[in-house]
């Protein structure tokens, strides 16, 4: 522990501190009438949209002595989930220090032998979520991740949150892949500061196919959103999904107090769109007897008289369908999806499009 000079003082003197930090913002936010007070908020009320989570994600460089302005974004935005990467959190610090009313606290300090300064990642769910932390999803070579699942309306989705330090190795990278490999059979959405700024993302045509983590990200069909910069000109922090459409109104803001990265925003489609019942025709339940009876009734040399056909078929197609509104009740249907399309044959059929598109070009060409 010798040398951490940027470690918080404990004791009294670190909350006046930060008290007096948390004084100076709360002036910066006032309303027209008094003070926002940040702590004497309460989030129970706040009920989630259920088919879309506000998602909110920085690097903070430490979040120690920026958590005033943390809640002071949570109060504003009121997000889902927070996502924070480089957290600098540490094994001495308590959760207290850190947890926020209306949200559940997950983290992950670093700890690689004696480098303990700096790294660590973060993630606060909404209280009022079904989350449950997944265990099985880790790495002795890549540590600095959480994973939990979210469900929503009986569709579970994984969330995950990452931290890769610039000198990570190759072990360590390996690990990486491995973990998201494993996750990609999952409905998956993935945050986090990847580090690797050789990769300009704004650029597809550019990218090379061969880099050990686009390859990752290929082979498990995977889709990368952020496509400005999030720290200088480069674009190191990204959010990974296993579907195209599940982000909406994806946007890189400003920092995030003295941290040199840029905060991103998101939707993220937490569950398909609840499919609306189809009305049809339940033949199977149909009073035949009276619809035989009134169909008796019925001068049908006067409605097919072999005139004209389509006066004729106007006319009795009209009858029939009097008769079917009468006589055969309604019911409701669900288009289901068939049990047999899961992660895997989607990944397959993904695959089997990427090697038949460059076929479809020489075709064309040709």
């Amino acid at each position: 522990m010798g040398g951490f000079s940027n470690r918080p003082k404990r004791g009294w003197e670190s909350r006046v501190k930060m008290e007096n930090n948390r004084s100076e913002l709360m002036k910066k936010h006032q309303t027209v009438n008094n003070v926002i007070r940040i702590r004497n908020v309460s989030h129970k009320h706040f009920v989630p949209n259920k088919d879309k989570l506000v998602c909110f994600y920085v690097n903070a460089r430490s979040i120690v002595y920026k958590m005033s302005e943390l809640e002071l974004y949570i109060f504003e935005e009121k997000p889902d989930i927070i996502g924070i990467t480089e957290s600098w959190t540490f094994e001495d610090l308590q959760n207290s220090e850190l947890n926020i009313d209306g949200y559940v606290l997950l983290r992950k300090d670093r700890i690689l032998g004696e480098k303990v300064r700096g790294g660590g990642v973060m993630l606060y769910i909404r209280s009022t979520l079904d989350a449950t932390v997944r265990e099985d999803l880790g790495s002795v070579y890549f540590q600095e991740c959480i994973w939990c699942d979210v469900k929503i309306q009986n569709e579970i989705t994984l969330i995950g949150i990452c931290y890769r330090c610039p000198s990570s190795n190759q072990l360590s990278d390996e690990a990486l892949c491995e973990l998201i490999s494993k996750a990609s059979f999952e409905k998956i959405m993935l945050m986090g500061d990847f580090n690797f700024s050789e990769i300009d993302w704004r650029k597809p045509e550019t990218l090379d196919d061969s880099h050990p983590f686009l390859k990752c990200i290929n082979d498990n069909f995977l889709f990368q959103h952020v496509d400005e910069p999030t720290r200088g000109k480069n674009i190191l922090d990204l959010v990974l999904t296993s579907e195209e459409n599940m982000i909406e109104n994806l946007s890189v803001g400003e920092r995030f107090g003295t941290s040199d990265h840029q905060i991103i925003r998101w939707n993220m489609l937490a569950c398909k769109e609840i499919q609306k019942e189809i009305k049809s025709f339940n033949y199977n339940k149909g009073d035949y007897d009276n619809m035989r009876v009134e169909a008796g009734l019925i001068k049908w040399n006067e409605v097919v008289t072999g005139n004209n056909v389509e006066s004729d078929w106007s006319r009795l197609k009209k009858i029939f369908e009097q008769m079917r509104k009468k006589f055969i009740p309604f019911k409701n249907s669900k288009i289901k999806q068939s049990k047999w399309i899961t992660r895997s044959v989607i990944k397959c059929r993904r695959a089997k499009k990427i090697l038949l598109d460059p076929q479809k070009e020489i075709l064309n060409r040709n």
